[in-house]
């Protein structure tokens, strides 16, 4: 009887636990992408992306404790109407990673395939910047004058990347969870 006790309050536990994590996400956190394109600008494609970064109170207070946080700019792009997996002409990833110094009260970004840096004095600086981003694409070579293209974008806070004793609260909170959906736009090559 004490067993059946102890199962029965645990049970309620665990359902009370997930009905607060499933109400976290109940403001107005989260990534959107707000616009997107893939102009051409001497010669070379680039994206311009505008988003809309809604953090979350954990993962800003995470970040202002020396966490450092690694976003992810995924861009697909594939010929329209394409039906097969082998469709893609070019998929790219950017990261960037954002930390705060409490030394000197800065906060940096960095773009991780290029080791660029920037510092900034306030997160709200650096979230303005990062809000209207242009990344010149390496790969876009591939892409035929003419030639009708569908694109898609996305971003997402990678939680593979947070300090290892961090990751399993990240995994089970959807305070951590921000990703974008997939942006999707046609445009010719």
């Amino acid at each position: 009887m004490n067993g059946l006790k102890i199962i029965r309050q645990s049970l309620i536990f665990l359902m009370l636990t997930f009905g607060m994590l499933a109400h976290a996400r109940a403001d107005d956190t989260g990534f959107r992408i707000m616009r997107a394109e893939l102009p051409l600008r001497q010669g070379q494609h680039q994206l311009d992306v505008d988003i809309d970064y809604g953090f979350s109170n954990a993962v800003i207070d995470a970040l202002d404790h020396g966490v450092p946080l690694t976003l992810v700019i995924k861009l697909d792009v594939m010929r329209e109407n394409a039906w097969s997996w082998d469709a893609y002409i070019l998929q790219e990833r950017k990261n960037f990673e954002i930390r705060f110094y409490s030394l000197t009260k800065n906060y940096q970004l960095t773009l991780l395939d290029t080791g660029d840096k920037r510092s900034f004095v306030s997160l709200n600086s650096l979230v303005r910047q990062m809000s209207k981003l242009s990344i010149v694409l390496e790969k876009a070579g591939r892409l035929i004058h003419g030639e009708h293209y569908q694109a898609r974008v996305a971003v997402t806070l990678d939680i593979e990347a947070l300090p290892l004793p961090l990751r399993p609260i990240a995994y089970f909170s959807p305070a951590w969870y921000l990703s974008s959906p997939w942006y999707t736009w046609t445009f010719e090559g």
